[in-house]
């Protein structure tokens, strides 16, 4: 089939990279002749643009940090940039890009099939009918392939525009059991949780997709952080110190810049991954730092990236995560400045419980394609 993917791919953000080129390589491996969708949403509703949520997210402090950064190592983020460009032009086939509705319902309508997903495309703090395909005019079949919701509640003013722009799906499925049960609240039924795209490929695919290598070398605790919090830091030294390595950091948050320990300033895709690969511990916040580890089987301890009470808090999506794969112990509390000890990940278990859901999973996407 021709099948178009809507979906976040320009923003930089190693996930949302990931996932993109994950879902597109999964679906070509079935011989159908895939394409993103490349549609420029209004600068209002890119979640990147907001100062406001930046600055709610990092803390007014950290995005001046931030900044300061963003300026002392502008040569080695724009190399960054550059990589993070051509992961997509070497992995992925584009549509032309889109300069109108219009353009946008006729490329559309190009396509037998429309897959929405992944990443938080449907979170409604950036709603727009562009990530539901809702055009009256379009009439290529619609499904959605785990986009997630992200926070805790949808407003109720967006309630309304969602449950208009699911209408017309012929299947729904959603990344998190909190993403089903809201819309079950504006749809009537519940949407199935499937996994992320990146998880539907394997360990040994990703490695063969970017030639990753496994390397025999100094061991190293890797940090990922989308978040500024000092206790982060506080954890990252004393493990550190209790396991005899060294540090690497994939510097994506202000204090990241600055922390001692080797840094990658510019890491684009197949570092992250490699960084990931030939790690021995990995403490992050993120979503997507944590699955890659599951998928490569490192020790990986994940910190929550809000308080509970926050309304924009994401912790939902990772605790789901862990809970799935047995590993919370493994879930860290929002400010905690210590690791207690427990058991190392069981990953007999957890590729057990993978393969499982990745079969389940597959199954649900590929008869939502051929229905």
């Amino acid at each position: 089939m021709k099948i178009g993917i809507i979906t976040w791919f320009r923003y930089e953000n190693y996930g949302t990279k990931l996932q993109a080129i994950a879902l597109q390589n999964y679906l070509r491996r079935y011989g159908h002749n895939v394409q993103m969708i490349d549609f420029p949403v209004p600068s209002s509703q890119r979640p990147h643009k907001k100062k406001k949520i930046l600055t709610r997210v990092y803390g007014r402090i950290s995005y001046e940090i931030l900044k300061y950064a963003h300026k002392r190592y502008n040569s080695q983020l724009a190399r960054k940039t550059l990589k993070m460009e051509q992961v997509i032009n070497e992995q992925c086939i584009v549509t032309d890009p889109i300069k109108t509705d219009e353009d946008y319902v006729n490329i559309c309508n190009q396509f037998d099939l429309l897959i929405c997903g992944s990443d938080q495309i449907w979170n409604p703090n950036w709603y727009h009918p562009y990530y539901y395909a809702d055009f009256p005019e379009i009439k290529a079949k619609k499904i959605s392939y785990a986009p997630s919701i992200g926070i805790r509640e949808i407003p109720e003013e967006k309630k309304e525009l969602i449950g208009k722009s699911l209408k017309s799906f012929s299947l729904i499925t959603v990344r998190e059991n909190k993403a089903s049960a809201l819309l079950e609240t504006i749809i009537g039924y519940k949407p199935q949780k499937v996994l992320d795209p990146t998880m539907i490929l394997t360990k040994e695919q990703w490695i063969n997709l970017f030639s990753l290598k496994i390397k025999k070398k100094q061991r190293y605790l890797l940090c990922y952080f989308l978040s500024d919090n000092r206790n982060h830091w506080t954890v990252v030294r004393k493990l550190a110190k209790e396991k005899n390595m060294s540090i690497r950091i994939i510097a994506q948050t202000g204090f990241s810049y600055f922390y001692k320990g080797r840094k990658y300033m510019d890491a684009g895709v197949k570092e992250f991954l490699d960084l990931i690969l030939n790690a021995d511990y990995i403490l992050t916040d993120s979503f997507h730092g944590t699955v890659f580890s599951l998928l490569f089987e490192k020790e990986v301890y994940t910190f929550e990236r809000f308080q509970d009470d926050q309304f924009f808090s994401q912790n939902d999506r990772v605790r789901e995560l862990m809970d799935e794969f047995e590993i919370s112990d493994h879930l860290l509390k929002y400010n905690t400045r210590r690791i207690t000890c427990v058991p190392p990940i069981n990953y007999i278990t957890v590729d057990h419980r993978l393969s499982q859901l990745r079969e389940k999973s597959a199954t649900i996407l590929n008869n939502g394609i051929l229905k």
